[in-house]
């Protein structure tokens, strides 16, 4: 019925024309008829007048999802850029989803930068570990040992290999008695299994 009253052309409003083929977008989106929704989605853009970043976020994840990465991180770096033009707020899951696309292309400067903002504007557990991950995968040992002191500030260091990697990060940076500590008391409270491994890198 939607298609139906798309192809009344001047026959209904305008408002109500550019509605309906933004709803077919959405209902094929939903029936994983990315292609079609792809397509309502180029015809909506060429009668919406002056269009937010929502809609971009919306093809970015058609392209998301028909595994065409270099079209959606153009669209959801669109709708960015857009939003920050008139000052709107720009959501987690955008930079979500454009790290985890920079990701899949292994651009790591990409990802550490997107990364940066998330710890910023979002500091949840994740970001912080991943940050440190992949400054440690790229050879900035230092920055490695800040993101992690800061994900310990913010009590996200409280899993069994997150103790022990910060405490091998303090061990690097010739700080063992903070090591010792926390993997010490990460025992105690039995986060920390007291296997043979642990007990000789608390006894180094």
């Amino acid at each position: 019925h939607y298609e139906i009253v798309a192809s009344q052309g001047k026959k209904v409003s305008v408002g109500l024309e550019i509605a309906v083929i933004y709803s077919l977008a959405q209902l094929h989106f939903v029936e994983e008829n990315y292609k079609d929704s792809l397509k309502y989605m180029r015809i909506w853009l060429t009668k919406a007048e002056n269009p937010g970043p929502q809609p971009h976020i919306f093809i970015g994840q058609i392209y998301y999802q028909m595994q065409d990465f270099p079209k959606a991180i153009l669209e959801i770096e669109k709708a960015i850029r857009i939003a920050k033009e008139r000052d709107l707020t720009i959501k987690e899951n955008w930079w979500g989803l454009l790290r985890y696309l920079y990701f899949e292309r292994e651009d790591w400067p990409k990802v550490v930068e997107i990364l940066e903002i998330l710890v910023d504007d979002f500091p949840k557990r994740e970001y912080w570990l991943q940050l440190g991950g992949i400054y440690g995968q790229q050879g900035f040992e230092n920055k490695q040992m800040y993101a992690y002191e800061s994900a310990h500030v913010a009590g996200f260091i409280d899993r069994e290999k997150d103790i022990i990697n910060y405490a091998g990060l303090l061990m690097q940076s010739e700080v063992p008695a903070r090591a010792a500590k926390w993997l010490d008391r990460g025992m105690d409270e039995g986060t920390v299994e007291r296997t043979a491994v642990n007990l000789r890198t608390l006894g180094q």
